[in-house]
């Protein structure tokens, strides 16, 4: 018999629990949603304030200066749900709507990204949820009222390539998003081609098919991630993917070439740099 005083067993891992309540525990650890950083340390540096303020003489005044402390607080954490739930109600790419956002964004941070697919990845034995593939074609989806109408078929084309390099700063790169456009000028992207680092180099990158297919990507979003282990993957810049690209009239054309996210093997987001260089005719 158990007596109050007995230490509770505690297991030394996930592995040593029943599937059932490893999958729920998984899912107990995912919060509703989630509140930026920067928005919290400016909650937390009004409270700073409004608590460290000099006490008044009366008893009055004093009670009155920890209302108002208590009641910016409630104030700033209105203000963060009014930021980040509407946010998470928001219709997500390629129209999904809020009903079907739980299932996709594993890590509740009010988006779907590469980083959930990574999450669906390294967890592929968790029921009713979409496969790793399917959150990252979700991920880099274009709908389609926002795809370019297809070039005019008298307009002057030449062709170049963009290629894209990563620098995780000494960190292994084990995932990565990327949106890029043009800035000015009119592109299509009518290419995409593997990095050079063995991690990335086998598979693809995600990217929207059809819209490259039908010559009407003016834009796109690249996201790849790799499951091999932390001594594989990239620490140093690598580059990661090249774009193949149709110049549409003879207008310069200028880039915005955007890190969207990157993490390491734990699916953490770390700090990274993105460059870019165009080429001649491929």
């Amino acid at each position: 018999m158990t007596r109050p005083s007995d230490p509770i067993p505690t297991p030394q891992s996930l592995d040593d629990l029943p599937q059932a309540t490893c999958d729920a525990l998984r899912d107990a650890a995912i919060p509703p949603f989630a509140i930026p950083p920067s928005l919290d340390n400016q909650i937390l540096a009004a409270a700073r304030q409004r608590l460290t303020q000099p006490a008044y003489p009366a008893t009055g005044r004093r009670r009155l200066g920890v209302t108002w402390a208590i009641a910016s607080l409630a104030a700033a954490a209105v203000v963060a749900l009014a930021i980040v739930l509407p946010q998470w109600n928001a219709p997500r790419q390629g129209g999904l709507g809020s009903d079907n956002l739980a299932a996709y964004d594993l890590d509740r941070d009010g988006q779907i990204n590469i980083l959930d697919a990574f999450a669906a990845a390294r967890s592929p034995s968790l029921a009713n949820r979409p496969t790793a593939e399917q959150i990252a074609r979700q991920a880099t989806l274009i709908p389609a009222d926002d795809r370019a109408a297809p070039p005019n078929e008298h307009a002057a084309i030449r062709f170049t390539t963009l290629a894209i390099t990563l620098d995780p700063h000494g960190k292994p790169l084990a995932a990565y998003q990327l949106n890029i456009r043009a800035k000015s000028g009119l592109i299509r992207i009518v290419g995409v081609e593997n990095g050079d680092h063995p991690a990335f180099a086998d598979d693809p990158p995600h990217y929207d098919r059809d819209a490259v297919d039908a010559n009407r990507a003016d834009r796109i979003i690249i996201a790849a991630y790799s499951t091999q282990p932390t001594e594989q993957l990239p620490t140093t810049p690598t580059r990661v993917v090249t774009l193949h690209l149709q110049v549409i009239g003879d207008e310069p054309v200028s880039y915005d070439v955007r890190l969207h996210t990157a993490a390491d093997t734990a699916g953490q987001p770390i700090q990274a740099t993105v460059t870019h260089q165009t080429g001649g005719q491929p």
